[in-house]
């Protein structure tokens, strides 16, 4: 019987390196199992690994090492905490499923995985117009297409517009109705998740008006139950096919491009509405105040600013220290604390009304004022700010 350390131990020279006889195992192990394996902690295997004492091979974010790296690791069992020290080696610990005698699995993977988090990454910060072209080149990228395009539904449902693509043009056609397109309209109504077209036997027409066009990758973009658009792609007139690989790649891409095309528009809309009230807002007569749950001053118009007697460029560098040089008292003259301010008591979920007080600016102007104050509310009905509208008397 064979222990468990000495099975380690073999194919193993005495300096530590792999015979040459002994064959390689394609099994890998996650840096959790890898710890089970040595018995040693989760930490212990992360720091070899960032060290460069165990290698490991990134998918993701996820680090994985193969079974003879692991094997001839040894890791410093004096050196771990204490409570680390007893652990006992599991010999039953499973490789990860995964195979890195594939690299061409493993290198679509890692691309997918890394696809996945910048275009995540690019919907929630870019406008969507540079979205739509970062997604674009990273498609190109991932299926080795010369040229991509990807097309987006009008909200009429009925116009299909090209917003993005990567490559030389492949036809002079940037906007056309559906019932004029009946090739753009088999794209988005197909069953299929991704195909790539011979377009000289489907689509001729099509394929006249396109620049070198034969074989197109397309994708339907779906989110939600809706069709958003598509993706066209081809490798500048050869014809091709997808490798069971490519076409899982293309789907898992054309999947979150969906969801991701979404939120980018969600986003886009949701900026032009702030924008847009904003611009309302600023326009307004009365000063117009608003603070968030912790009670910091997150809005303030030009009318608001002129009362307070604050600039832009003040307001724009320190609002928070701006406002707070005004000072106020009640009408009769006494002392209005802080807390007992409209805004501060809308806060607390009140709603006030024509409450007057004296507002004393830091150039010593005293202005007699009518304060209007509710909270501001979630989905939820939890209290998430205040705003007021303030006139001057």
């Amino acid at each position: 019987m064979v222990s468990a350390s000495a099975s380690a131990d073999q194919g193993r020279t005495p300096r530590g390196r792999r015979s040459k006889t002994a064959a390689a195992s394609p099994d890998v192990y996650t840096m959790a199992e890898a710890a089970r394996l040595k018995g040693v902690s989760y930490h212990t295997v992360s720091r070899a690994v960032r060290r460069g004492k165990l290698p490991a091979q990134r998918l993701g974010r996820m680090a994985l090492i193969s079974a003879d790296d692991l094997r001839d690791w040894r890791p410093m069992r004096e050196r771990a905490p204490r409570k680390y020290r007893r652990r006992e080696p599991d010999p039953t610990a499973t490789p990860a499923l995964l195979d890195l005698a594939s690299g061409e699995r493993v290198s679509l993977a890692q691309r997918l995985s890394t696809l996945y988090e910048l275009i995540h990454g690019g919907a929630g910060q870019l406008p969507l117009p540079e979205f739509l072209a970062l997604l674009a080149d990273r498609l190109a990228s991932a299926l080795d297409l010369r040229r991509v395009s990807i097309w987006v539904l009008a909200d009429d449902g009925k116009t299909l517009r090209r917003m993005a693509r990567f490559g030389p043009p492949m036809s002079d056609i940037e906007e056309t109705r559906l019932d004029q397109a009946p090739f753009f309209q088999a794209v988005l109504e197909s069953s299929e998740p991704v195909t790539v077209v011979a377009l000289s036997e489907r689509w001729p027409d099509f394929a006249r008006a396109g620049n070198d066009l034969s074989d197109i990758f397309a994708a339907p973009l779906r989110a939600g139950g809706r069709v958003l658009g598509f993706v066209l792609g081809d490798r500048g007139g050869p014809s091709f096919t997808l490798s069971p690989d490519q076409a899982v790649l293309a789907e898992g891409l054309a999947n979150q491009a969906a969801l991701a095309l979404d939120r980018a528009r969600l986003r886009d809309e949701q900026l032009k509405r702030v924008e847009q009230l904003a611009a309302i807002i600023d326009n307004v007569a009365e000063a117009v105040v608003a603070i968030d749950a912790d009670g910091n001053m997150t809005t303030i118009n030009a009318a608001g600013r002129d009362l307070y007697g604050i600039d832009e460029a003040a307001a724009a560098e320190n609002l928070e220290q701006a406002v707070n040089r005004v000072n106020r008292r009640e009408m009769d003259g006494s002392a209005l604390p802080t807390e007992q301010t409209p805004l501060m008591r809308a806060l607390g979920g009140e709603r006030m009304r024509d409450r007057r007080y004296v507002l004393i600016r830091n150039d010593g102007a005293e202005l007699p004022v009518s304060v209007n104050a509710q909270p501001i509310r979630n989905a939820e009905g939890e209290v998430t700010g205040a705003v007021a509208v303030i006139r001057q008397l």
